[in-house]
């Protein structure tokens, strides 16, 4: 039987090209280049300012806040005085950051984007992450 479509029904697993049209080319991404978001995080660290500490299953976790917006988190109540910039790769997200103290990572800093449901709009009042309804 012919396809009702122009191209026929293709070749192969799945509809191949006459389906689908012919494969697209992909362009690799530029390479990372931490050094491009080292003074943001290090300037957003400085000016963040730790939230309400919450709980759960798996530990404490304290919000690190910038304009009423999440930017990241704490694993563990530490002096944001004396922490550094860890580690600054990208993320499903954007880009983060290690928060560094006393040689162990604490935190995750987000320098640019936010993860889904801590972003500016989500939740109710500052939101708790994924699980902001509750």
């Amino acid at each position: 039987m012919p396809a009702p479509w122009k191209g026929g029904w293709g070749r192969g697993r799945g509809y191949g090209r006459g389906w689908w049209g012919p494969p697209a080319q992909s362009v690799p991404p530029a390479p990372f280049d931490p050094t491009i978001y080292a003074g943001k995080a290090a300037e957003l660290l400085k000016t963040a300012r730790k939230g309400e500490p919450y709980s759960y299953p798996g530990g404490l976790r304290i919000p690190l806040l910038k304009d009423s917006i999440i930017i990241g988190e704490l694993w563990a109540d530490i002096d944001l005085a004396k922490a550094s910039v860890g580690w600054i790769r990208p993320c499903r997200w954007g880009v983060w950051a290690d928060i560094v103290y006393e040689g162990r990572v604490v935190g995750a800093l987000y320098v640019e984007g936010y993860p889904y449901g801590w972003g500016p709009g989500w939740g109710r009042g500052y939101g708790r992450g994924y699980w902001s309804w509750y």
